[in-house]
């Protein structure tokens, strides 16, 4: 009987407000956690890439180098620049000329755009 008593009460404080709140907190916690843990290899590389850009190009302008680091937050940002800046050859007001052809081997090379 006490342990019917007992599951009872647990069963009563686990679905209290205040312990949906709590365990969905630690639900979305965790889930951003494995989220981050899934993406550190692929951020890895792509910081990999940028500091391999820099240093082969050390003559960027900061801007160039804000607009370097926009496109190498993740991989969507990267194969956009990719394909729109080095497959279809459009025209970029950040990089163009010999800073865009190395950019592009550079990133092509890196194996992080799909195509490539």
């Amino acid at each position: 009987m006490v342990l019917l008593a007992e599951i009872g009460l647990i069963i009563l404080i686990v679905r209290s407000p205040f312990a949906q709140h709590f365990l969905n907190e630690v639900q979305y916690n965790l889930a951003d956690t494995f989220y981050a843990l899934e993406r550190l290899p692929q951020q890895r590389l792509l910081q990999n890439l940028r500091e391999d850009i820099e240093n082969e190009m050390p003559h960027l302008k900061p801007y160039q180098r804000e607009y370097l680091h926009s496109i190498t937050l993740d991989s969507v940002h990267l194969s956009h620049f990719y394909r729109a800046y080095c497959a279809h050859n459009e025209i970029n007001p950040n990089f163009f000329g010999r800073d865009r052809v190395t950019l592009c081997t550079k990133v092509a090379g890196a194996g992080l755009v799909s195509g490539t």
